[in-house]
């Protein structure tokens, strides 16, 4: 039963507590000479297990998944009772211990009864050490477990498929594994000729197929998995290069939570997620601040958005058991995850290095950082690590990580207490600026920038903490333009994707960070189309803005129509008269004159041959002092 004061209420702060489940089963027969296990995809944040009585054991960290083994207290004939105890209470040795978000508890991903062989694949480690258009090299690394009682031998069958399901390359091993023991083979193939090399515009994946056959010839297990072919560059001066092409990360961060779901989203809403996404431009996308779902991970795979990654190391750290907790992490997101080739860099943790901690916190964020990203380093050299860091207690921090994650909201939390007086978004590239040349050897990528905005609410005269999608919208415009315009900035990635509940935000919708460019049952808004004008190949139009439907402004005061596009040219029509045509050099805004009363406009975009069109019908009224704010449904 749900309870009133849980993390879906907006007018509440929620309970963090103890939830038990349980769950009566039964197996087929043929499962009895098998290997059972139970699979949990996550549980938030410390999960006992218990299979009839009989205690299985215990997993910490809520964001990556787990399994036990269950033969020793399965019962192959009859009814078997599975108990699950989950603990979502705060833990000063368990990241995180708080952030801008809801730790929302318990079994909110998916939980799996599976049976294998008791001889079967275990693990699949694909690496590509060397990737250019001419050849690439595969390197896997698979491992083998005889879970039975005798000793045996296996033909192991390794194949390379390539993205038109073309199995390319085979190798066959021939083994021995003793009773209950566990190898690992290394299997180097020939280097792939002219392989397609996976990109945001061409996201092609290849696979490695291991078969396993009995001494007798019988299949007993096939695994396989995802790989790509890409190369990664990152430049201190002149930004990232995929594949030895100039890219610009153009990004967004990304949070587990939906309205009425929670984190309990099914596989239909998060591929919803991700088309917006793709859809909207965006060629990057930060999970943050934990390990995600790994189906997001497949569905960035074939989408070609590139992925950062991160362990919830977030606000504050602990001491010993806290850096261990968080190096266990590490290491399992990365064994789970490390085949993906939309995955980029390793992210370290988030704002834990605050200017107010203490000489003897900082010390344990630098022992912190330094212990997970040599764990990063040593399962996984091919990719960067970074840290994502606002305020800093010094500089001593920066150094530890590959790539230097800078969160910056001038214009919003920051600005006059900051930076010399300044206190709006301009700040922002002056600081960047000064920052950049004070460390040239810095490879920066903005990992957070954003100011709330409520659906549907716009003003004329917008300023700092008003709420309003006109101040959001101008905010994003300053950062945007500069991100874009320096080639040293790695890229940005927008704080956020879409709303989320957050229990620390008291702005005008309670508990609600308004930061996205969607609402949280994800309704985009203006800021969603504005990026999508700067980042979408596909030819669009869209006039500023659809729920602005009903506008004021003192008599005289000249008025101006804005258009967001891509398109080469763009002409606009104000009640039926042209306005004129403007190319892509210039601003889409338009002078006009409205009428008292209905307006109606009509946005014709011209791009390559293709016309795309946007209509949009508005009341305007004289008022001495127009607020100029929507009134409709969507705003209240």
């Amino acid at each position: 039963m749900r309870n009133y004061r849980d993390t879906l209420d907006i007018t509440e702060m929620y309970r963090r507590d103890i939830g038990w489940y349980r769950c009566q089963f039964q197996v087929p027969p043929h499962w009895k000479n098998q290997y059972v296990k139970v699979d949990f995809l996550a549980a938030n944040q410390t999960a006992d297990v218990w299979l009839n009585g009989q205690y299985l054991g215990q997993h910490k960290g809520g964001y990556t998944g787990f399994h036990f083994g269950l033969q020793e207290a399965l019962n192959p004939d009859g009814t078997n009772v599975l108990a699950v105890k989950v603990n979502n209470r705060f833990d000063v040795d368990i990241p995180p211990h708080t952030a801008d978000y809801n730790f929302q508890g318990g079994l909110y991903r998916e939980v799996r009864l599976m049976a294998w062989p008791k001889a079967f694949v275990k693990a699949l480690e694909i690496q590509t050490p060397k990737v250019n258009f001419q050849e690439a090299e595969v390197l896997v690394n698979i491992t083998l477990k005889n879970g039975g009682q005798t000793d045996q031998r296996f033909t192991l069958i390794t194949s390379i498929v390539n993205p038109y399901q073309e199995i390319i390359q085979s190798k066959i091993t021939e083994t021995e594994i003793d009773a209950g023991q566990k190898i690992t083979l290394p299997q180097a193939f020939l280097p792939v000729k002219h392989p397609q090399l996976w990109s945001p515009d061409n996201p092609a994946c290849y696979q490695v197929m291991a078969t396993l056959y009995n001494a007798q010839g019988q299949v007993i297990d096939q695994f396989q998995d995802n790989f790509g072919f890409r190369s990664l560059e990152f430049t201190p001066d002149r930004g990232f290069f995929l594949n030895g092409e100039q890219v610009k990360l153009k990004g967004v961060n990304v949070h587990q939570d939906l309205y009425g779901v929670g984190w309990a989203m099914d596989s239909t809403q998060k591929r919803r997620d991700y088309l917006m996404i793709k859809a909207m431009g965006a060629n990057f996308v930060r999970m943050s601040h934990y390990p995600h779902h790994p189906y997001e991970l497949y569905l960035c795979d074939s989408l070609g958005l590139m992925v950062y990654p991160e362990i919830p190391v977030v606000n504050t750290v602990g001491e010993e058991k806290f850096t261990a907790q968080a190096v266990a992490m590490m290491e399992e997101m990365i064994i789970r995850d490390r085949n993906h080739p939309s995955i980029i860099m390793w992210g370290v943790g988030n704002e834990y290095y605050r200017e107010t901690f203490t000489e003897e916190v900082a010390e344990w964020a630098l022992r912190c950082t330094e212990a997970v990203a040599q764990k990063a380093k040593a399962l996984d050299p091919s990719r960067p690590t970074i840290q994502a860091q606002n305020d800093l207690k010094d500089e001593r921090i920066m150094p530890l990580t590959d790539i230097q994650g800078r969160n910056r909201y001038f214009g919003w939390y920051t600005g006059a207490d900051v930076y010399a007086g300044i206190n709006h978004f301009e700040g922002f590239g002056d600081m960047m600026t000064r920052e950049h040349q004070k460390h040239p050897q810095w490879k920066i990528l903005v990992t957070e920038y954003g100011a709330e905005g409520k659906y549907g609410y716009h003003v004329n005269q917008p300023k700092r903490f008003d709420h309003s999608e006109t101040y959001q919208l101008l905010f994003h415009k300053a950062y945007w333009h500069y991100i874009a315009q320096h080639d040293w900035v790695l890229g940005g990635t927008i704080w956020n994707m879409f709303d989320f509940t957050s229990f620390a935000k008291v702005g005008n919708i309670p508990h609600i960070n308004q930061k996205g460019t969607a609402t949280f049952d994800r309704k985009p808004k203006s800021l969603y189309y504005f990026y999508q004008s700067q980042w979408s190949q596909k030819p669009m139009v869209y006039i500023y803005s659809h729920t602005w439907t009903h506008r004021t402004a003192p008599p005289g005061v000249p008025q101006s129509l804005e258009v967001f596009s891509n398109c080469e040219a763009v002409e606009l029509w104000l009640n039926g008269q042209s306005l004129g045509k403007h190319q892509a050099s210039e601003a889409w805004v338009w002078p006009a004159t409205l009428k008292v009363g209905l307006n109606r406009v009509l946005a014709v975009g011209f791009h390559r041959g293709e016309v795309v069109k946007d209509e949009l019908s508005f009341y305007f009224y004289h008022a001495e002092e127009g607020p100029g704010r929507t009134s409709g449904t969507d705003a209240d």
